[in-house]
């Protein structure tokens, strides 16, 4: 059961990741470097996600 609440969470910060990034480049931002960790947490309500963990 801990494994696959586990797994969930991690599929759900990756998507919500996704979703922030779509939104991100809807507002005329092209690159997550533009934006800080902390404001795109805030703003777009997802976590930063390295590409290797991706």
């Amino acid at each position: 059961m801990h494994v696959i609440l586990g797994i969930l969470s991690l599929k759900y910060i990756s998507d919500r990741y996704d979703v922030g990034i779509k939104n991100l480049e809807k507002d005329g931002f092209s690159l997550i470097e533009s934006v800080s960790k902390d404001e795109f947490y805030f703003h777009y309500k997802a976590f930063v996600v390295p590409k290797e963990s991706h």
